[in-house]
């Protein structure tokens, strides 16, 4: 019932880890085991989103260059998931694109899920730039194009047009880089 070898190496543990370890042992010691269990999982739960969040909020990047026109354009690439845990570092990236920028391009190829928060944070995101820039959408994979279309966000916000399976039908291939971050 008591995990000894987990209790021998308490102080070695993450706080995260022992938080879970002890509220589930003091509960189930003082109250009740299935009421343990099932707080111990909704803590582990929480930590585990909490922890994805910081690893996903650092997978965004912006990098600014100019293209072999002249023209600056913006590319923000998306590692991971996009949902409710990220989408305010998402959000803050989008706020430092140059507002000098033509083309502004959203990597999709490597976004492998996307809530309901990470869709509404993508289209605000979308009406903010749309007046102002060519904004295209490049690697989205069906699911997720299919997603966007019931939505309304294509083609009402992003024409079906720029939505792109690769950067070859960009057109852009040279490129003199201004600036990345993250």
């Amino acid at each position: 019932m008591i995990d000894y070898k987990g209790l021998k190496e308490l102080l070695l543990m993450r706080w995260s880890d022992k938080t879970v370890l002890l509220t589930v042992l003091l509960l189930t010691v003082f109250w009740q085991l299935v009421y343990a269990v099932v707080i111990g999982l909704i803590f582990a739960a929480f930590i585990f989103m909490k922890k994805i969040a910081d690893w996903s909020a650092d997978k965004f990047t912006l990098e600014t260059f100019v293209d072999l026109n002249g023209h600056t354009v913006a590319l923000n690439t998306v590692q991971g998931p996009l949902f409710f845990g990220n989408t305010q570092a998402f959000a803050k990236i989008i706020r430092t694109i140059p507002t000098d920028s033509k083309y502004i391009i959203f990597d999709l190829s490597q976004l492998f899920y996307l809530d309901h928060s990470g869709i509404y944070t993508l289209e605000e995101s979308l009406e903010h730039l749309i007046d102002s820039h060519e904004v295209y959408i490049v690697g989205l994979s069906a699911p997720l194009q299919r997603r966007l279309e019931k939505m309304k966000i294509i083609p009402h916000l992003i024409q079906p047009d720029h939505v792109l399976e690769n950067f070859e039908q960009l057109g852009i291939e040279q490129r003199t880089p201004i600036s990345k971050s993250t």
